[in-house]
C-alpha cells in the first residue's frame, strides 16, 4: 500500500502513559496503609495539593520525537473525584506547517490542527490504543531499590543522594529517581535507553478543557476512568532519600545488581555491506534506485549502521504484479548492481542486505523460486510484512468491484486502503492462497516463494495488530482490520500474521525490538518504518528493531 503522511500523536501518549507515573502518588493517598510514616504522607500530601504538574520529555531516538521536536513538555492538571483522580493534561507543537495539540480532557483524548491560516481541526483519538495506565501505576508500585548503575550504563541525572529504583513498563526498563527541596518540591525522574522524564510539581493553577468544536464521542470511544491501586508504604520515602526503618528494610533487601541502561543507538554487530530497500504494492513511478524513499521508507537509512550506503528501488507495482518476469527481473537486476561482490554472470547477489515490504518479498521470493537470480550466503533478506500467503483484502475488493454488496464502512475500508474499482493487476494476484480467486498456478507460485523465504530470510518483522502507532495511516488501518474478512484477527490491518510469517513456525517470533523475527503490535503501514517508533512499547519500535538487527 502506498504510505501516507504521518501525523504524529505520540504526545497523546505522553499525555495517557506519563500522567500515571504520578497517578500513582495521588490514588494512593486516597488508599495509603495503615503503618504509612509521616514522612510518606506529607509527600503525598504535598503532591496532592500540587495544583498542577509539568512532564519534561527528552527523547534520545529521532525516531521518537514528535513532529521534529525531542524536548518538549505537557502540562497535567490533577482532578479529584471522591476517593479517586483522573488527570487532565495538554501539549502542543508548532513546526513549519501548523500547531499540533493534543489535550485530554475527563478520559477522552483530542487532536487540534491548527493550519497556518488559522483554520483548525480537532478529531478524537480512542484513549484505548494509549498505553495502560493501570500498567504503568503498577509499574511504579512494583519498583525495586537497586545498588546503582552498571559500570557500562550511560549516565543519568540523579543527585548523589537519592536512592535509585527499577521497574519495567512496555517492555522497557526503567531507573527511577527522586528529588525534594524547599524551593522546587518534589521532582520524580525517570531513566530508559530512549528517553527521560522528569515529572515536577508546579504551583500554576491551570484548567484544561476540551477543544471548543471538538465533536462528542463516537459511539465506540469509551474514555479511559480513573483507577485506584495501592502502592508500597515505603516508595517514596526511597526516591527522596528520607530515613526511616521502613526505609532501611528496604534498602537492605535491595536487588543485589546493578541497572544497565543502554545506549539509546546501536552498531553494527555484523558485516557492513550495501543495503537496498524493495517496497510493495501501489507505486506508479517506476524511477530506477534512488538515495531516499521518504514517503515510503521514512529516514530508516539514518538508523542503518550496517548500511555502507543505501538504495531504495522504485517499480511500477500497480500495473506489474509480483510475479511477473519483467518486474522481477528489474529487481534482481537492481539487487546485482549493489555489490561488487555479487556474480553477475550466474546472477547471485552477494554481500547485500535487502530489505522489502509487503508484496516486495513475493516478487523477490518468486525471483528467486524462478531463478531469475539468486540469494548469495553472504546476503541478508529482512522481511517486512509479506503476504507470502495473499491478503483478504484483495479477495474483498475484487468482491466489491464485482458488485458484492457491503456497508458503507467496508467500502470506506476498500477505497482508503486499495483505491477505486477495477482492482488494478497488482492486487489481482495477491488474492488469498487456496481461496476463491486463486488460481492453481498461483497456489503452487505462492508454495514456491514460502519455500524460498523459509530457506533464505534472515529477519522477520510481521504485524499483529491493526491499530498500530497513532499515526496518518492508524484509522484506515483500523478498519481495514476490523471490516475486512481476514481468516484471523491477528492481522495488520492488510496481511495476517499466519501470511507474514509463511512457512516459519509462529513461536520462532518474539514479542519485543530484540527479537530477530518480530511479532510486533503495529499495522502495516508501521513496518514500513515512516511512523518511527512508540515512546513507551518496545512492541512498537520498527525503526530500533532495523538499527539494532544485524
Amino acid at each position: 500500500m502506498v504510505a501516507s503522511r504521518r501525523v504524529s500523536a505520540f504526545a497523546a501518549v505522553a499525555v495517557t502513559a506519563l500522567l500515571s507515573l504520578l497517578g500513582v502518588l495521588h490514588y494512593t493517598s486516597f488508599h495509603h496503609h495503615v503503618h504509612t510514616r509521616y514522612t510518606h504522607q506529607r509527600v503525598l500530601r504535598e503532591l496532592q495539593s500540587s495544583p498542577s504538574l509539568r512532564l519534561v520529555f527528552h527523547v534520545n531516538r529521532p525516531s521518537m520525537q514528535v513532529h521534529g521536536h525531542s524536548d518538549f513538555e505537557v502540562l497535567v492538571q490533577p482532578v479529584a473525584s471522591g476517593d479517586a483522580v483522573h488527570f487532565n493534561g495538554v501539549v502542543s507543537f508548532t513546526d513549519e506547517a501548523a500547531t499540533h495539540t493534543y489535550a485530554m480532557v475527563d478520559g477522552a483524548v483530542y487532536y487540534t490542527l491548527k493550519s497556518a491560516d488559522g483554520k483548525s481541526t480537532v478529531t478524537t483519538v480512542d484513549p484505548s490504543s494509549l498505553p495502560s495506565v493501570k500498567g504503568a501505576i503498577e509499574a511504579i508500585a512494583a519498583a525495586k531499590p537497586i545498588d546503582g548503575l552498571d559500570a557500562a550504563s550511560q549516565a543519568i541525572a540523579c543527585p548523589a543522594e537519592s536512592k535509585l529504583l527499577q521497574t519495567t513498563y512496555g517492555g522497557e526498563d526503567f531507573v527511577l529517581c527522586g528529588t525534594k527541596s524547599e524551593a522546587s518540591g518534589l521532582s520524580l525522574h525517570a531513566f530508559s535507553s530512549d528517553l527521560s522524564v522528569d515529572i515536577v510539581s508546579s504551583t500554576e493553577d491551570v484548567v484544561i478543557e476540551k477543544p471548543a468544536n471538538a465533536e462528542p464521542l463516537p459511539s465506540d470511544i469509551e474514555p479511559v476512568s480513573a483507577e485506584s491501586l495501592n502502592a508500597p508504604t515505603n516508595f517514596y520515602d526511597i526516591l527522596v532519600g528520607a530515613t526511616s526503618d521502613s526505609v532501611s528494610r528496604a534498602l537492605s533487601n535491595a536487588e543485589n545488581h546493578r541497572a544497565l541502561v543502554d545506549a539509546p543507538t546501536c552498531a553494527c554487530k555484523s558485516k557492513p555491506r550495501p543495503c537496498i530497500f524493495f517496497h510493495g504494492m501501489d507505486v506508479k513511478a517506476d524511477g530506477g534506485l534512488q538515495d531516499a524513499n521518504k514517503k515510503y521508507f521514512g529516514d530508516i537509512q539514518e538508523h542503518a549502521p550496517c548500511c555502507t550506503t543505501s538504495k531504495f528501488a522504485f517499480l511500477n507495482t500497480v500495473d506489474y504484479g509480483w510475479n511477473n518476469a519483467i518486474l522481477v527481473k528489474k529487481a534482481c537486476d537492481f539487487a546485482l548492481q549493489m555489490s561488487s561482490s555479487s556474480d553477475k554472470s550466474s546472477r547471485t547477489i552477494e554481500d547485500t542486505i535487502i530489505v522489502a515490504h509487503s508484496m516486495g518479498n513475493l516478487m523477490l521470493g518468486h525471483a528467486v523460486a524462478t531463478g531469475e537470480c539468486k540469494l548469495g550466503a553472504s546476503s541478508s533478506w529482512v522481511a517486512l510484512s509479506g503476504p507470502l500467503k495473499g491478503s483478504m483484502g484483495s479477495d474483498f475488493q475484487i468482491d466489491v468491484c464485482d458488485g458484492g454488496g457491503v456497508g458503507g464502512d467496508a467500502l470506506k475500508a476498500v477505497v482508503g486502503l486499495f483505491g477505486q474499482c477495477p482492482s488494478s493487476l497488482a492486487r489481482q494476484v495477491l488474492t488469498y492462497q487456496s481461496g476463491k480467486y486463486s488460481s492453481e498456478t498461483l497456489n503452487q507460485q505462492y508454495t514456491a516463494v514460502q519455500k524460498v523465504h523459509e530457506q533464505h530470510v534472515t529477519a522477520s518483522m510481521c504485524g499483529s495488530s491493526f491499530s498500530g502507532l497513532l499515526s496518518g495511516d492508524y484509522a484506515g488501518l483500523l478498519l481495514g482490520g476490523s471490516i475486512l474478512p481476514h481468516k484471523s484477527s491477528e492481522n495488520d490491518g492488510v496481511v495476517e500474521f499466519q501470511s507474514c510469517i509463511g512457512n516459519l513456525p509462529a513461536t520462532k517470533f518474539g514479542g519485543d525490538y530484540t527479537s530477530q523475527f518480530f511479532k510486533a503490535k503495529l499495522n502495516h503501514a508501521d513496518t514500513s518504518f515512516h511512523n518511527g517508533d512508540a515512546l513507551f512499547d518496545n512492541a512498537k519500535k520498527p525503526v530500533k528493531w532495523f538499527e539494532c538487527l544485524l
